[in-house]
């Protein structure tokens, strides 16, 4: 990073990752390594009234398997983007930007190069210094890939390599409304209520063949997801404080003939926190999470669930002591059915729709050095 004397600067980041795939049961074994590199130099600059960020980065990913290169990949993308926040006046702000990605991906069966130019635009209403609202939208892409949930419960079994497939293409929007305000001398409040939908074009669907095998295409109808999320905030005397939200979605793949809700996919999520805290002294919290029904990919629906967690922490100076105790009330799948079917020779697994590990309970020391 270089600062310029009239706070300018350019900045370089640059990112190596290594990660190994491995998964094996009996009479089958999946192994291969991922490589990806990220890129990015940037430089910001400010002129009256506006702060302007400029840059190019590159990204590179590539897995390689391991005993065969049936599923062999890379992809690379090059871009170019520009980001401009104005401060129109001391009530609005306008945030603009806009990126150009050319990006090739390619393995055993094609080699495809797509072009794409992504606008988006946020601006932010400062009615008073309790009321604000942001409203803003813009689209994005994303390179078809093998690797997914669905298909990593599969063990990436009886899977047909990609071929002749093209990029999901999304274009989304967002709007909120932000309101704070103080209760008498102890209470302070702050509410957000925000909306957001989405559209994701050329959706990537797995979908079974005749002979028991499995290949992902593009579907000719989108995926819609809409809804609203309400998050809440009370403090007292800025050491008892209270979080609750709730998340509604509906998620709908448009291209299904029958039930079109997205597997996997809650309609209702509840989060709520309770934290006391004394700055520089202790704070424990207890919290909560509520996840509604999901729908799985062979039809069926699944109950709806709580957890809870607990956290405590300690500070003596510059050492604290914390734990953590998550999901204290052993929430968790195989509690309702068994997750794993089949005999051993030849395992099968369900669809993952809540926790696996069960009671979680961990704890440390931190020290500021």
């Amino acid at each position: 990073m270089k600062n310029f004397a009239d706070e300018s600067n350019f900045k370089l980041k640059q990112s190596l990752t290594f990660f190994n795939r491995d998964i094996e049961i009996p009479n089958y074994q999946f192994s291969g390594k991922n490589i990806n590199s990220f890129t990015d130099l940037s430089y910001l600059f400010y002129i009256p009234d506006h702060t302007m960020i400029g840059g190019a980065n590159f990204i590179y990913d590539q897995f390689k398997q391991e005993l065969t290169n049936n599923y062999n990949n890379r992809s690379t993308t090059a871009g170019l983007y520009f980001q401009d926040t104005w401060d129109v006046s001391d009530l609005v702000k306008l945030e603009t930007g806009l990126r150009a990605d050319h990006v090739n991906y390619r393995n055993i069966n094609f080699n495809k190069s797509q072009t794409f130019l992504l606008p988006r635009i946020s601006a932010l209403f400062k009615f008073s210094n309790k009321l604000s609202s942001r409203i803003g939208g813009g689209l994005g892409y994303k390179i078809p890939t093998i690797f997914t949930e669905r298909t990593e419960g599969m063990q990436y079994q009886n899977l047909w390599a990609l071929d002749n497939v093209t990029a999901e293409k999304s274009i989304g929007a967002t709007a909120d409304v932000n309101y704070k305000t103080k209760m008498g001398e102890d209470f302070s409040l702050s509410f957000n209520q925000m909306f957001f939908l989405t559209n994701i074009n050329k959706p990537l669907v797995l979908e079974q063949l005749s002979e028991g095998s499995y290949s992902f295409a593009n579907a000719g109808k989108p995926i819609t997801s809409r809804g609203f999320e309400t998050n809440l905030k009370l403090i007292f005397k800025e050491d008892l404080k209270l979080f609750a939200g709730y998340t509604f979605t509906d998620a709908r793949a448009t291209y299904l003939q029958q039930n079109q809700i997205l597997p996997l996919m809650p309609r209702h999520k509840i989060n709520t926190v309770l934290m006391y805290e004394k700055e520089d002294n202790f704070k424990f919290g207890l919290e909560g999470y509520h996840t509604g029904t999901q729908y799985l990919y062979n039809g069926t629906k699944t109950p709806s669930f709580w957890e809870f967690g607990f956290m405590a922490q300690k500070t003596f100076g510059k050492i604290s002591v914390f734990l953590n105790f998550e999901n204290f009330t052993d929430e968790r799948q195989s509690n309702y059915k068994r997750v794993v079917n089949g005999s051993p020779d030849n395992p099968t697994f369900d669809d993952i729709w809540n926790h696996t590990e069960g009671r979680v309970i961990n704890g440390g020391i931190k020290i500021k050095l």
